[in-house]
C-alpha cells in the first residue's frame, strides 16, 4: 500500500494520470496506523460451538479454496480529514475557496499563522545505508570544511557515526572513491552535513538547485534537498540502526510536498477563480495548509528521531524540484500555492496545531475521528482532467487467501460484518468483521481486513458463494433529532442528547426554531425577534435581535462547519451570519402559506425552506424529494430537518407528528411521549 519510500521521480508525480495511479495512496499516518489491530480472536472446539452472535438462519456453506469473494467499496484510504479528490471537486465544481474547503473537512479548527521554522524528515529510502552526500560548492561535515566537488559520508560505527571525505574530487554522486576519516564516534547532534549556504532558516530558504546538498542513494539516484542532513540512530531490539534525516525550513519542505501529494495539473482545471488562477488552484492551496499543519503537529513524533517521514506513511516529500524539468511551470504553480498560504496552519482552540490527516478519496463521507464526519459529495468528481475511479470500486479476494491469513479458522464458512460507523452508504465503514471457519473464528477491525487483502479502504460490502452478512445498517447509530417548543424546552429523540434549554428562562419573544452543530454536540435556538441562544459546542456569530424586521423570524439552519448560520423570516427572507452564504430567498415572492422553517444541505451549498402547508422551496444544490401537499396532508407544518447525506428530510407538524421523505428514518415524535413533557406548542426540530 505504500509507494515511493524515499526516491521519487517528481517529474512523474506532476503529470497527473501517472500520479493518480502510483502516488495517491491511503495516508496511514501515525494516528491511523494505530487503528490496525486485532479486535478479538475466538477459537472453536467445533463448528457447532459458534457463539450466538454469529448465528445465521441458513446452513453455512464451506468455501472452495478457489471461491471468489467480491468486495464492493468506496474511497481510497482511511478517510480521516480531507479527501484530495473531494478538495478538487469542491474547488473546481463547487467553486469554494481553500479556506472553506479546510473548514468543511477539519471541523473544530481555526486558520492561524505561524513563523517559518525547522522540520525534520526521515528520508526512508536511505534507511540503514551509509549517508553519502555531494555538493558542487564548499560545505561541511561534522564541522569540518569540505571543498565543493568532494563526496562526504556518515557511516555508523560501534560508538557513533564516523565522518568521511573522499580523497579526490568527483563529478557527482555514483563515483567510485576512497575515503579519509575526519571525525569519529559522533553523536546525532554532531553527525551532520551542512550546506554551503549555512544553517540559518533565512540562508537555507534561499538555497537553489546549484548549491544544495545532493543525497546519493545506493541505487544511483540523487535527491537535491534544502537544509542539512543528519545521521541518527533508531534502536530496534539490541541493534542501533542508522537513519537519514533532512532538517530544513518548513516552507522549503512544502516545495517538495504539495506537487507530490496533489497533482499540480489539478491547479490548472476549472474556470477563472480567485488570485487570477483557475478554481483548481484552491485545491493546491488547501493541500499546502494541511501539509504544513500535519508536518508541524507532532514534533519528534516520528519514532522520536524526526517530526515526519517522506513516504505515504506520513506525507510524500520529494526534495527540491528541478527548475530545468519540462514540468517546471507546474512545480512553480504548486510553489505559488505554498507562497500564497505562507505560515498558515489549522489549530485547535487551545493553540495546538492539528494533525491534519488526509486521504486520496473519502468515498463520499469522511471518517469520524478527531474531526467530525461530514458528507463529501464532490469526491465523485469526474472532469476532462480529473476522474475519481475510487469513489466506488470492486476488488476480489479468494477463500484461499483468507484461509492463509487466518489459518486457525480452518475452512472458511462465513464472513460477518459485525459493526459499521454509520456514515454513508452501506451503513458506513466496517469497524469489525468476523472471519468464521470450521475450526474457529477471528474478529478484526475493518481497517485490518482491508490492509491484509490490499483493499482500497475499510468501507465495503461482500458477496460470494459462502454465507455472508454485511450488516448494512443494523450497527449504524440510530438516527436522532431534537424538537423544541415556544418556551425553549428541548426534547431529544433517538441518539440525540440534551445540552440544555431555555425552559424556565425569561424570553422577549417565543422560540421559533433550532439547528444543531455538525458533531451533534450542541444546538442553537432562535426566537421570533431573531435572538440566538447557544447550547453545547454551538458558537455565537450574530443575530437579528434588536434589528427591525419586515416579518418575524421563523427558523434557522447551520453551515456544515458550524461556523455560521442562516435565519429565515415568515416571508421567506434570508439573513446570513458567520460563514453562511446567501443562495436566494422567497422574499418579495407570492406564497400560498408563510414560510415556517429552513435547513441547509450537507455541503452548505444550498438550503430548503418549508411553508406552513408543507410546501418545499429549494435553493442552491438542495434537491426536492417530496412535500406534504403531494401526500394530501393538510395539517400545518412548523419545521424541517435533513438527513446526514442530504437525500431526505423530516417535516414537523404542529401536532408534534413527523413525516419523513427520501432516506429519512422515523424514530418517534412528541406524540409518543407523555403529554406533560411539553407545555407549549411544538415549533421546530433539528437532526442529530
Amino acid at each position: 500500500m505504500y509507494g515511493f519510500a524515499g526516491k521519487k521521480p517528481l517529474d512523474l508525480l506532476a503529470i497527473g494520470g501517472e500520479r493518480l495511479r502510483k502516488g495517491l495512496h491511503s495516508r496511514r499516518s501515525r494516528r491511523s496506523r494505530q487503528i490496525i489491530r486485532i479486535v478479538k480472536k475466538t477459537l472453536l472446539i467445533s463448528p457447532l460451538s459458534i457463539p450466538a452472535v454469529f448465528a445465521v438462519t441458513t446452513t453455512p456453506a464451506f468455501a472452495d479454496s478457489g471461491a471468489v469473494i467480491t468486495v464492493t467499496g468506496h474511497g481510497w484510504g482511511h478517510g480521516y480529514g480531507a479527501g484530495q479528490y473531494g478538495q478538487a471537486g469542491y474547488a473546481i465544481l463547487g467553486q469554494q475557496t481553500y479556506q472553506w474547503i479546510l473548514g468543511h473537512y477539519y471541523g473544530g479548527t481555526n486558520l492561524a499563522t505561524v513563523p517559518n521554522q525547522l522540520v525534520s524528515v526521515e528520508l526512508q529510502g536511505n534507511a540503514f545505508d551509509n549517508i553519502t552526500v555531494y555538493s558542487p560548492v564548499n560545505y561541511q561535515i561534522a564541522g569540518v570544511s569540505v571543498p565543493g566537488g568532494y563526496l562526504t559520508q556518515l557511516a555508523l560505527g560501534s560508538n557513533g557515526y564516523n565522518a568521511l571525505v573522499s580523497t579526490a574530487s568527483v563529478s557527482g554522486c555514483g563515483a567510485s572513491t576512497s575515503w579519509n576519516q575526519v571525525a569519529s564516534n559522533l553523536s546525532g547532534s554532531s553527525a551532520v552535513i551542512t550546506p554551503g549556504a549555512g544553517t540559518s532558516i533565512a540562508a537555507m530558504s534561499n538555497e537553489n538547485w546549484n548549491n544544495s546538498l545532493q543525497l546519493c542513494y545506493t541505487d544511483g539516484s540523487v535527491e537535491h534537498v534544502y537544509g542539512y542532513i543528519q545521521g541518527v540512530t533508531y534502536v530496534s531490539g539490541s541493534l542501533p540502526l542508522q537513519r537519514t534525516v533532512n532538517v530544513l525550513p518548513v516552507e522549503s519542505y512544502l516545495q517538495g510536498v504539495v506537487a507530490s501529494e496533489t497533482p499540480a495539473t489539478w491547479g490548472t482545471d476549472g474556470s477563472a477563480g480567485p488570485q487570477a488562477e483557475p478554481w483548481g488552484f484552491q485545491a493546491l492551496e488547501a493541500q499546502a495548509v494541511e501539509s504544513r499543519s500535519f508536518a508541524l503537529s507532532s514534533p519528534m513524533g516520528w519514532f522520536g528521531f524526526a517530526d515526519t517521514c517522506d513516504s505515504t506513511e506520513c506525507q510524500v516529500y520529494s526534495g527540491m524540484w528541478d527548475p530545468n524539468s519540462p514540468y517546471a511551470s507546474l512545480y512553480q504553480l504548486a510553489a505559488q500555492a505554498v507562497l500564497d498560504t505562507a505560515g498558515q496552519v489549522l489549530e485547535w482552540p487551545n493553540g495546538q496545531i492539528a494533525e491534519t490527516q488526509f486521504s486520496a478519496s473519502t468515498g463520499g463521507y469522511t471518517n469520524n475521528g478527531q474531526f467530525p464526519a461530514v458528507p463529501d459529495p464532490y469526491d465523485s468528481i469526474c472532469t476532462s482532467q480529473i476522474c475519481n475511479n475510487y469513489n466506488t470500486w470492486t476488488q476480489t479476494i479468494t477463500a484461499a487467501q483468507i484461509e492463509a491469513q487466518f489459518p486457525t479458522i480452518g475452512t472458511l464458512t462465513q464472513l460477518v460484518v459485525d459493526s459499521r460507523n454509520g456514515y454513508g452508504d452501506m451503513g458506513g465503514r466496517v469497524t469489525a468483521i468476523s472471519i468464521i471457519g470450521t475450526s474457529g473464528s477471528e474478529e478484526v477491525s475493518g481497517d485490518s481486513f482491508a490492509s491484509y487483502f490490499g483493499l482500497n479502504s475499510d468501507w465495503f460490502e461482500l458477496s460470494g458463494p459462502i454465507t455472508i452478512s454485511n450488516d448494512l445498517g443494523s450497527s449504524a447509530p440510530s438516527a436522532g433529532y431534537w424538537v423544541t417548543a415556544t418556551n425553549g424546552a428541548v426534547l431529544p429523540f433517538g441518539s440525540a442528547t440534551s445540552y440544555g434549554s431555555m425552559a424556565g428562562h425569561p424570553l422577549n419573544q417565543p422560540i421559533v426554531g433550532m439547528a444543531s452543530t455538525p458533531d451533534g454536540k450542541g444546538y442553537w435556538l432562535v426566537a421570533a425577534d431573531g435572538g440566538i441562544f447557544t447550547f453545547g459546542d454551538a458558537g455565537f456569530y450574530g443575530s437579528m435581535g434588536g434589528h427591525p424586521l419586515n416579518k418575524p423570524i421563523v427558523g434557522m439552519a447551520s453551515t456544515p462547519d458550524g461556523k455560521g448560520y442562516w435565519l429565515v423570516a415568515s416571508d421567506g427572507g434570508i439573513f446570513s451570519f458567520g460563514d453562511a452564504t446567501f443562495y436566494g430567498s422567497m422574499g418579495g415572492k407570492p406564497l400560498n402559506k408563510p414560510v415556517v422553517g429552513m435547513v441547509a444541505t450537507g455541503d452548505g451549498r444550498g438550503y430548503w425552506l418549508v411553508a406552513a402547508d408543507g410546501g418545499i422551496f429549494t435553493f442552491g444544490d438542495a434537491p426536492f424529494v417530496g412535500s406534504l401537499p403531494g401526500l394530501g396532508i393538510t395539517t400545518p407544518a412548523v419545521g424541517v430537518a435533513p438527513t446526514p447525506d442530504g437525500k431526505g428530510y423530516y417535516i414537523l407538524l404542529n401536532t408534534g407528528h413527523i413525516v419523513s421523505f427520501g432516506d429519512a428514518i422515523f424514530e418517534g415524535d412528541p406524540t409518543t411521549v407523555p403529554s406533560e413533557a411539553v407545555t407549549s406548542p411544538i415549533v421546530g426540530l433539528t437532526a442529530n
